[in-house]
C-alpha cells in the first residue's frame, strides 16, 4: 500500500501541472475569442504556405483579410474573395472568371479566425508549450472535420495570434503566418461588397 501511495504522490505534481496548463489554454481562447467578437473589425496581413509533405512546400503568398462580424473580404496572390454575409463571390483573375456561392461553414477555411470564435462547440483544447512569449495550442475536432488538427500560436504579450496552421486528413497543411494584426481600423463599409459588373468581361458561374 506504502509504494502505491509514493507512486500517487509522485504523479500528483504531473497531473496538477497539466491541469493547471490545461486551464491556463482554456483562458488564453477563451480572451482571444472576447477580442475577436469584441472587435468591430479586423485588417490581417499574413503569409500563406502550403506543404502536401515534409519534402514540398508551395511558394509562399502574401495576404490581407479584412473581417467585420460574419463578413470578409481576402485578396490573396491576385485573387479576390469577398463574403457579403449572405453571398460569397471569388474573383480569379488567371481565368477572369467570377465564382458565386452562398456564404456558409464550407467556407469558413478562407477565414481561419472563424474558428476561434466558436472553437468549443466544434474543437477540445490540448495546451502543448509555452515558448518565445507564444503560448501553443491544438484544437482538436469533435466530431468529422476536413482537418484533424489546428495548431494555434497566441502572443501572450498581447493575446495575438501569430500563426495558425491547419492539418488536413490528405496531408495538407495550410500555414497562416501572421504579419500584422490590427484592431478597430478606420474601413468603408463597401470593401465588404462586390459588383461582379466592376470586372468587365469577365465570365459569371453562379454555383448557388
Amino acid at each position: 500500500m506504502k509504494k502505491y501511495l509514493i507512486l500517487l504522490l509522485a504523479f500528483t505534481p504531473v497531473f496538477v501541472q497539466a491541469q493547471y496548463s490545461s486551464e491556463k489554454a482554456q483562458n488564453q481562447l477563451q480572451s482571444l475569442a472576447q477580442t475577436l467578437k469584441s472587435a468591430q473589425n479586423i485588417r490581417i496581413q499574413f503569409t500563406l504556405s502550403q506543404t502536401a509533405d515534409k519534402a514540398s512546400a508551395s511558394k509562399p503568398n502574401q495576404g490581407t483579410l479584412w473581417i467585420s462580424g460574419n463578413k470578409f473580404r481576402l485578396m490573396l496572390d491576385g485573387q479576390i474573395i469577398v463574403n457579403d454575409g449572405k453571398t460569397l463571390f471569388t474573383y480569379l483573375p488567371e481565368a477572369n472568371e467570377i465564382q458565386i456561392n452562398d456564404a456558409n461553414s464550407s467556407h469558413n477555411e478562407l477565414n481561419p479566425l472563424t474558428l476561434l470564435t466558436s472553437y468549443q462547440q466544434n474543437y477540445r483544447s490540448k495546451y502543448i508549450r509555452e515558448e518565445d512569449n507564444r503560448m501553443i495550442i491544438d484544437l482538436l475536432p469533435l466530431n468529422e472535420n476536413r482537418f484533424y488538427k489546428i495548431r494555434i500560436e497566441i502572443l501572450t504579450s498581447n493575446n495575438y495570434p501569430s500563426k495558425i496552421s491547419l492539418y488536413e486528413r490528405n496531408g495538407t497543411t495550410l500555414t497562416y503566418q501572421i504579419d500584422r494584426f490590427e484592431l478597430n481600423k478606420d474601413v468603408n463599409s463597401s470593401i465588404f461588397s462586390f459588383n461582379p459588373a466592376d470586372y468587365k468581361n469577365a465570365e459569371v458561374v453562379d454555383l448557388r
